[in-house]
């Protein structure tokens, strides 16, 4: 089980998605000093990246957090479009992946702070609502909703921290995740659940894996239940690691597995995709968001976390 490279920096991927209808990956290529921010399409069919042209508003150009969601049989690709990573001149934008691709773009109405630091998470839930969670403001971590795909509500307040995430059990459960900590190698994972299609949320608790815990990334399994991948390590004088565990609800967790558990460089940003060529699970080398030297990887997986406790 050996990761293969996708493609070289020049820095993270925060956001990975997968579209059903081209058999692609979508990933970002974001530089906190740089005013270069493309999203790439990986076709999985000759495994060719290629920077997706995407169409702009005025000098937004700084392009950011690829979100693909089917509405009614439709692909659509959510995305940021900014002046920079920093900074709330941006636009939160959708185009239709259809083929052949037409080059428009709809502005999304988020009544919020917004930017490509938001690291925004968009998804389709079992009431045929959009949710989306982004960062704002000093490290506020929100929610809202959106009907028909293009007006969101009110954002509310779930937490403080950074990389929020969300994901939906079969039985509709909502569960947000982000991780939280007195400084950036003393890093916690928090969970909160909501019972109710988020009017209502569930104190945290927390991802029960000792020490320096970041990039949580939960994913519905095809049984229903939830596997949360992440990193962590030790101290931080070890590198960062991957892992995974399996969530029911509540404090019911499966046992954390360690994944590549010889790997010899840091990692980051992982996200499991399922695919027309089963499970890929992408992340980021070097535990550092914006290295010049990161790269993307990619890594089959032939089955979901175990259960057991």
């Amino acid at each position: 089980m050996q990761p293969r490279q996708i493609d070289n920096g020049p820095g993270h991927s925060f956001v990975s998605s997968y579209s059903w209808q081209l058999d692609a990956l979508f990933h970002g290529h974001e530089h906190a000093e740089s005013i270069d921010g493309t999203i790439k399409k990986l076709a999985l069919s000759n495994q060719v990246a290629t920077v997706f042209d995407l169409p702009s508003i005025g000098d937004y150009r700084y392009f950011s957090s690829p979100n693909i969601v089917n509405l009614d049989g439709n692909e659509y690709l959510y995305y940021v479009a900014s002046v920079k990573f920093w900074g709330t001149k941006a636009q939160l934008l959708r185009m239709p992946l259809n083929h052949p691709i037409v080059a428009s773009a709809d502005v999304i109405n988020l009544p919020a702070s917004y930017g490509a630091y938001s690291l925004s998470r968009i998804s389709q839930l079992t009431n045929k609502q959009l949710a989306i969670v982004f960062r704002a403001g000093r490290s506020q971590l929100h929610f809202s909703q959106s009907a028909d795909g293009l007006n969101f509500t009110k954002p509310i307040l779930l937490a403080t921290g950074t990389m929020p995430a969300l994901a939906q059990f079969a039985d509709s459960r909502l569960l947000f995740t982000f991780q939280h900590g007195p400084s950036i190698d003393a890093m916690r994972g928090g969970l909160r659940l909501s019972d109710n299609n988020g009017r209502d949320w569930s104190e945290a608790v927390e991802l029960p894996h000792p020490g320096d815990v970041h990039d949580l990334a939960p994913v519905r399994r095809p049984d229903g239940l939830i596997d949360i991948y992440y990193i962590a390590r030790p101290t931080k004088h070890d590198r960062y690691s991957l892992f995974r565990i399996c969530y029911r609800g509540g404090t019911q967790f499966g046992k954390p597995e360690a994944l590549l558990p010889d790997y010899p460089q840091d990692v980051a940003k992982p996200a499991l995709l399922y695919t027309r060529h089963g499970r890929l699970l992408t992340f980021s080398q070097t535990n550092t968001s914006f290295a010049v030297n990161s790269h993307r990887a990619m890594l089959s997986l032939k089955k979901d976390a175990n259960c057991e406790t």
